[in-house]
Protein backbone atom coordinates (compact mmCIF):
# COMPACT_ATOMS: atom_id res chain seq x y z
CA UNK A 1 0.00 0.00 0.00
CA UNK A 2 2.56 2.57 0.84
CA UNK A 3 4.10 1.74 -2.75
CA UNK A 4 0.39 2.49 -4.21
CA UNK A 5 0.73 5.70 -2.28
CA UNK A 6 4.39 7.04 -2.99
CA UNK A 7 3.57 6.08 -6.65
CA UNK A 8 0.30 8.40 -6.55
CA UNK A 9 1.89 11.07 -4.84
CA UNK A 10 5.04 10.97 -7.30
CA UNK A 11 2.23 11.43 -9.92
CA UNK A 12 0.76 14.60 -8.46
CA UNK A 13 4.34 15.79 -8.06
CA UNK A 14 5.44 14.90 -11.43
CA UNK A 15 2.15 16.91 -12.86
CA UNK A 16 2.83 19.91 -10.26
CA UNK A 17 6.07 20.33 -11.51
CA UNK A 18 5.04 20.67 -15.06
CA UNK A 19 2.41 23.39 -14.08
CA UNK A 20 4.15 24.85 -11.51
CA UNK A 21 7.70 24.81 -11.57
CA UNK A 22 10.68 22.40 -11.31
CA UNK A 23 10.98 23.72 -7.47
CA UNK A 24 8.08 21.36 -6.96
CA UNK A 25 10.37 18.32 -8.54
CA UNK A 26 12.79 18.67 -6.29
CA UNK A 27 11.38 19.35 -2.79
CA UNK A 28 9.35 16.17 -3.98
CA UNK A 29 12.54 14.01 -4.39
CA UNK A 30 13.83 15.11 -1.23
CA UNK A 31 10.08 14.15 0.75
CA UNK A 32 10.36 10.93 -1.08
CA UNK A 33 13.47 9.77 -0.39
CA UNK A 34 13.56 10.90 3.01
CA UNK A 35 10.01 9.45 3.49
CA UNK A 36 11.18 5.86 1.81
CA UNK A 37 14.38 5.42 3.59
CA UNK A 38 13.28 6.40 6.71
CA UNK A 39 12.56 2.42 7.28
CA UNK A 40 14.02 1.33 3.83
CA UNK A 41 17.89 0.43 4.12
CA UNK A 42 20.65 1.39 3.64
CA UNK A 43 19.84 4.27 5.65
CA UNK A 44 16.49 3.24 8.09
CA UNK A 45 16.83 6.56 9.25
CA UNK A 46 14.44 5.82 12.19
CA UNK A 47 16.92 3.33 13.48
CA UNK A 48 19.71 6.00 13.64
CA UNK A 49 18.29 8.42 15.85
CA UNK A 50 17.02 10.39 12.43
CA UNK A 51 13.81 9.69 12.18
CA UNK A 52 12.11 12.31 14.08
CA UNK A 53 13.94 15.33 12.33
CA UNK A 54 12.79 13.88 8.79
CA UNK A 55 9.11 13.54 10.05
CA UNK A 56 9.25 17.18 11.04
CA UNK A 57 11.13 18.36 7.91
CA UNK A 58 8.37 16.52 5.59
CA UNK A 59 5.39 17.23 7.96
CA UNK A 60 6.36 20.55 8.42
CA UNK A 61 8.74 22.88 6.53
CA UNK A 62 8.45 20.98 3.22
CA UNK A 63 4.64 20.76 3.46
CA UNK A 64 4.68 24.19 4.08
CA UNK A 65 7.09 25.12 1.46
CA UNK A 66 5.89 23.18 -1.44
CA UNK A 67 2.12 24.57 -0.90
CA UNK A 68 3.50 28.18 -0.69
CA UNK A 69 5.35 27.57 -4.23
CA UNK A 70 2.60 25.57 -5.88
CA UNK A 71 0.01 29.33 -5.11
CA UNK A 72 3.32 31.96 -5.58
CA UNK A 73 5.71 30.42 -7.46
CA UNK A 74 8.21 31.83 -4.73
CA UNK A 75 10.24 30.02 -2.94
CA UNK A 76 10.96 32.37 0.12
CA UNK A 77 11.22 32.69 4.25
CA UNK A 78 8.19 33.99 4.94
CA UNK A 79 7.18 30.40 4.13
CA UNK A 80 9.70 28.73 6.06
CA UNK A 81 9.09 30.49 9.39
CA UNK A 82 5.87 29.74 10.35
CA UNK A 83 6.31 25.63 9.32
CA UNK A 84 9.12 25.64 11.85
CA UNK A 85 6.97 25.50 15.06
CA UNK A 86 4.66 22.89 13.17
CA UNK A 87 7.86 21.01 12.38
CA UNK A 88 8.84 20.80 16.28
CA UNK A 89 5.23 19.92 17.37
CA UNK A 90 4.74 17.10 14.93
CA UNK A 91 8.44 15.86 15.96
CA UNK A 92 7.14 16.11 19.48
CA UNK A 93 4.12 13.88 18.45
CA UNK A 94 6.19 11.39 17.28
CA UNK A 95 9.20 11.82 20.35
CA UNK A 96 6.30 11.30 23.22
CA UNK A 97 5.25 8.18 21.64
CA UNK A 98 8.41 7.04 21.58
CA UNK A 99 8.36 7.13 25.51
CA UNK A 100 5.90 3.70 26.23
CA UNK A 101 7.98 1.91 23.11
CA UNK A 102 10.92 2.37 24.76
CA UNK A 103 11.99 -1.31 25.91
CA UNK A 104 10.75 -2.66 22.75
CA UNK A 105 12.33 -0.23 20.51
CA UNK A 106 15.50 -0.84 22.77
CA UNK A 107 15.52 -4.59 22.48
CA UNK A 108 14.36 -4.50 18.85
CA UNK A 109 18.06 -2.01 18.39
CA UNK A 110 15.71 0.46 16.89
CA UNK A 111 17.84 3.63 18.07
CA UNK A 112 15.06 5.92 18.53
CA UNK A 113 16.07 9.54 19.99
CA UNK A 114 14.33 8.57 23.26
CA UNK A 115 16.26 5.41 23.47
CA UNK A 116 19.69 6.77 22.88
CA UNK A 117 19.06 9.47 25.65
CA UNK A 118 17.24 7.28 27.94
CA UNK A 119 13.73 7.87 29.35
CA UNK A 120 14.67 10.84 31.85
CA UNK A 121 16.80 12.82 29.30
CA UNK A 122 14.58 12.09 27.23
CA UNK A 123 11.59 13.88 29.16
CA UNK A 124 13.91 17.01 29.57
CA UNK A 125 14.37 16.78 25.76
CA UNK A 126 10.09 17.01 25.09
CA UNK A 127 10.68 20.50 27.85
CA UNK A 128 13.35 21.33 25.51
CA UNK A 129 11.46 20.71 22.05
CA UNK A 130 8.41 22.28 23.47
CA UNK A 131 10.32 25.56 24.74
CA UNK A 132 11.81 25.52 21.11
CA UNK A 133 8.38 25.75 19.48
CA UNK A 134 7.56 29.25 21.25
CA UNK A 135 11.01 30.66 20.28
CA UNK A 136 10.50 29.69 16.92
CA UNK A 137 7.41 31.92 17.12
CA UNK A 138 8.75 34.56 18.76
CA UNK A 139 12.50 35.16 17.08
CA UNK A 140 10.73 35.98 14.27
CA UNK A 141 8.55 38.56 15.51
CA UNK A 142 10.80 40.23 17.03
CA UNK A 143 13.37 40.55 13.87
CA UNK A 144 10.48 41.62 12.35
CA UNK A 145 11.12 38.43 9.93
CA UNK A 146 7.17 37.22 10.67
CA UNK A 147 4.06 39.44 11.29
CA UNK A 148 3.12 40.49 14.85
CA UNK A 149 -0.46 38.96 14.17
CA UNK A 150 1.38 34.97 14.59
CA UNK A 151 2.12 35.68 18.35
CA UNK A 152 -1.56 34.00 18.34
CA UNK A 153 0.36 30.98 18.09
CA UNK A 154 2.07 31.86 21.74
CA UNK A 155 -1.92 31.40 22.92
CA UNK A 156 -1.02 27.39 23.30
CA UNK A 157 1.97 27.72 25.80
CA UNK A 158 -0.19 27.30 28.62
CA UNK A 159 -0.92 23.44 27.18
CA UNK A 160 3.09 22.77 26.30
CA UNK A 161 3.64 23.41 29.99
CA UNK A 162 0.88 20.91 31.46
CA UNK A 163 2.09 18.66 28.65
CA UNK A 164 5.66 18.58 30.14
CA UNK A 165 4.98 18.59 33.58
CA UNK A 166 3.38 14.86 33.16
CA UNK A 167 6.41 14.54 30.88
CA UNK A 168 8.56 15.19 33.93
CA UNK A 169 6.83 13.01 36.20
CA UNK A 170 5.92 9.79 34.21
CA UNK A 171 8.35 9.34 31.88
CA UNK A 172 8.79 6.30 33.07
CA UNK A 173 5.07 4.94 33.16
CA UNK A 174 3.62 4.42 30.01
CA UNK A 175 -0.63 4.77 31.34
CA UNK A 176 -0.03 7.64 33.62
CA UNK A 177 1.75 9.98 30.64
CA UNK A 178 -1.47 9.52 28.81
CA UNK A 179 -2.15 13.05 29.03
CA UNK A 180 1.06 14.24 27.86
CA UNK A 181 0.43 12.37 24.42
CA UNK A 182 -3.07 14.03 24.44
CA UNK A 183 -2.04 17.55 25.13
CA UNK A 184 1.08 17.03 22.39
CA UNK A 185 -1.34 16.04 19.98
CA UNK A 186 -3.91 18.31 20.85
CA UNK A 187 -0.61 21.58 21.46
CA UNK A 188 0.19 20.66 17.34
CA UNK A 189 -3.36 20.95 15.87
CA UNK A 190 -4.41 23.99 17.74
CA UNK A 191 -0.95 25.80 16.75
CA UNK A 192 -1.38 25.11 13.22
CA UNK A 193 -4.88 26.85 13.33
CA UNK A 194 -4.05 29.56 15.51
CA UNK A 195 -0.76 30.08 13.52
CA UNK A 196 -3.22 29.75 10.16
CA UNK A 197 -5.70 32.35 11.21
CA UNK A 198 -2.92 34.76 12.02
CA UNK A 199 -2.35 34.94 8.29
CA UNK A 200 -5.68 35.21 7.88
CA UNK A 201 -6.06 38.36 9.43
CA UNK A 202 -2.69 39.65 7.72
CA UNK A 203 -4.23 38.89 4.51
CA UNK A 204 -7.77 40.59 5.95
CA UNK A 205 -5.63 43.96 5.99
CA UNK A 206 -5.82 45.03 9.04
CA UNK A 207 -3.89 47.43 10.73
CA UNK A 208 -1.44 47.55 14.02
CA UNK A 209 -4.09 49.40 15.72
CA UNK A 210 -6.08 46.01 16.50
CA UNK A 211 -2.63 44.95 18.51
CA UNK A 212 -4.40 45.71 21.68
CA UNK A 213 -7.80 43.87 21.02
CA UNK A 214 -5.47 41.46 19.76
CA UNK A 215 -4.05 40.96 22.96
CA UNK A 216 -7.17 40.88 24.81
CA UNK A 217 -8.24 38.13 22.84
CA UNK A 218 -4.85 36.43 22.89
CA UNK A 219 -5.53 36.27 26.69
CA UNK A 220 -8.97 34.92 26.67
CA UNK A 221 -8.59 32.36 24.41
CA UNK A 222 -5.47 31.09 25.63
CA UNK A 223 -7.38 30.90 29.25
CA UNK A 224 -10.05 29.07 27.97
CA UNK A 225 -7.62 26.64 26.10
CA UNK A 226 -5.36 25.65 29.20
CA UNK A 227 -9.24 25.00 31.21
CA UNK A 228 -10.76 23.02 28.49
CA UNK A 229 -7.05 20.79 27.63
CA UNK A 230 -6.48 20.25 31.72
CA UNK A 231 -10.23 19.25 32.00
CA UNK A 232 -9.55 16.95 29.10
CA UNK A 233 -6.54 15.40 30.48
CA UNK A 234 -7.31 15.12 34.03
CA UNK A 235 -10.45 12.67 32.29
CA UNK A 236 -7.88 10.69 30.56
CA UNK A 237 -5.54 10.30 33.49
CA UNK A 238 -5.53 7.07 35.03
CA UNK A 239 -7.30 7.06 39.26
CA UNK A 240 -5.37 7.31 41.77
CA UNK A 241 -4.75 3.89 44.11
Amino acid sequence: EAIIFFVLGGGIGIYLAYTRGVEVLILGIIGVGSGFFYTAPPFRFVSRGYGEVFIGLNFGVLMTLGAYFVQTQVLAWEAVFPSIPIAILITAVLYINEFPDYDADRDAGKGTIVVRLGRQRAAKGYVVLMATVYLSILIPIIFNLASWYTVLGLATFPVAVLGSRYALAHYNQPLPLTPAYASTVTNHLFTGLFLAWSYVMIGLGREPICILVWSIAFLVVSSIFYIMTERKVKAMAPPQE
